[in-house]
C-alpha cells in the first residue's frame, strides 16, 4: 500500500500564505486594469461609471483583505530564505559541499546571477513547501509577486548568501565536542551544530578478516542528542562544512585500533570517507577503492596494516 504523506500545520500555513501572495498579485493586476479602464470612460456613460465604481470598491476591499493576510514579515522571510537557498543550491550543483560553504564567496557573482535566473523560472509551488499543497499556477513566477519581488533581486540574493556563509562558518568553526562512551560504542556530538554520530564495534572474529571492525550511524535524527535542548537547526543545514570529518576522527580516537566500514551513498559522506581513507587506509574503509579489493578475497578487511605501505 502506498504511504500517504500528511501535511503538518506549518506546511499548511506556508502553502496558504503562498496562495495569498498569488492572490495579492492577481488583485493588484485586476485593480490596475479597472483604473486604466476608468480613465477611458466618458462623463455621459453613467451606467458604465456606476459599474466601474462598484467593481473598484469590491477590488479595493479585496486588496485590503488579502494585504492583511500577507502581513506576516517572519513567514515572508522564511519563504524568501527557502527560495534563495533552493536557487543557490541549483547554481552550485557542481559542488558536494554545503550550499553556503565559504567557497561560494569565490564565485559569488556567478552564483548570484544564476540564482536570480533560476528564480525567474520558479513557480509559486516551489515556495509552498510540500508539493501539491499550494497553487500550481504556471503563468506567474515568484519574482513577479509584488510582495516578494524586492526580496528576490540580485542585491537581496547576494546579501543573504554572504550573511548565511558567515553564520554557518561561525558554527562550523566552533570546536566544542560532546562525547559519550559505552561498551564498544560511543557518541560524538558537535555542540554548535547538533550534528552527531554513533560508533560501535563488533569484536567477534571473522575468518579472513584482520582486526576489529566497527560501523557508524551519521543520521543525526536517529542518534539521541547528548544535551537536553533543541538542535540549532535542521541537520541538513550543516552538512558539507567539514564538521562530519571532525566527528569521524573524534569517534575513532575514542575507540583506537577499530577499523571502520563504510556503506555511505550520499555524495558529501562519500567525499569524507574518501579523504579519511587517503589519510589512513588501514583504519578507514572506502567502498570505491579498487586497489584494496584487488589484494585479497576479503579486500580491505583482509589486509594487515603493513600491506597499506603500497597503497596509492
Amino acid at each position: 500500500m502506498r504511504e500517504v504523506r500528511l501535511w503538518d500545520e506549518e506546511e499548511r500555513r506556508r502553502a496558504n500564505y503562498v496562495d495569498d501572495l498569488v492572490r495579492h498579485a492577481d488583485v493588484l493586476k485586476e485593480l490596475g486594469s479597472l483604473q486604466r479602464r476608468a480613465q477611458t470612460v466618458r462623463w455621459w456613460q453613467l451606467a458604465e461609471q456606476l459599474d466601474l465604481r462598484r467593481a473598484l470598491r469590491r477590488t479595493e476591499d479585496d486588496l485590503a483583505r488579502v494585504s492583511a493576510q500577507i502581513d506576516d514579515p517572519e513567514l515572508r522571510r522564511t519563504i524568501v530564505a527557502a527560495l534563495i537557498g533552493r536557487a543557490v543550491s541549483q547554481a552550485r550543483q557542481h559542488s558536494h559541499r554545503n550550499t553556503f560553504h565559504p567557497e561560494v564567496l569565490d564565485e559569488l557573482d556567478r552564483v548570484v546571477a544564476a540564482a536570480r535566473s533560476s528564480l525567474e523560472r520558479t513557480t509559486p509551488a516551489a515556495a509552498g513547501g510540500f508539493q501539491g499543497m499550494t497553487t500550481h499556477r504556471k503563468d506567474v513566477f515568484v519574482t513577479q509577486l509584488p510582495a516578494l519581488a524586492e526580496l528576490l533581486d540580485e542585491a537581496a540574493i547576494r546579501a543573504y548568501s554572504v550573511d548565511t556563509v558567515e553564520a554557518l562558518a561561525r558554527i562550523a568553526s566552533d570546536e566544542e565536542m560532546l562525547t559519550w562512551v559505552g561498551d564498544d560504542q560511543c557518541v560524538v556530538q558537535h555542540r554548535a551544530s547538533g550534528l552527531r554520530q554513533h560508533f560501535w564495534a563488533d569484536r567477534v572474529p571473522v575468518p579472513g578478516r584482520i582486526g576489529v571492525f566497527g560501523a557508524t550511524n551519521a543520521r543525526t535524527y536517529k542518534v539521541a542528542s547528548l544535551v537536553d535542548e533543541p538542535d540549532p537547526g535542521p541537520w541538513e543545514c550543516f552538512v558539507g562544512l567539514g564538521i562530519g570529518t571532525r566527528l569521524y576522527r573524534a569517534g575513532a580516537e575514542l575507540m583506537p585500533g577499530v577499523r571502520w566500514w563504510s556503506s555511505v551513498a550520499k555524495a558529501p559522506a562519500v567525499a569524507v570517507r574518501r579523504r579519511l581513507h587517503a589519510e589512513d587506509p588501514y583504519i578507514w574503509h572506502w567502498s570505491e577503492c579498487t586497489w584494496c579489493y584487488e589484494q585479497t578475497p576479503e579486500g580491505w578487511a583482509g589486509l594487515p596494516r603493513e600491506a597499506f605501505a603500497q597503497h596509492p
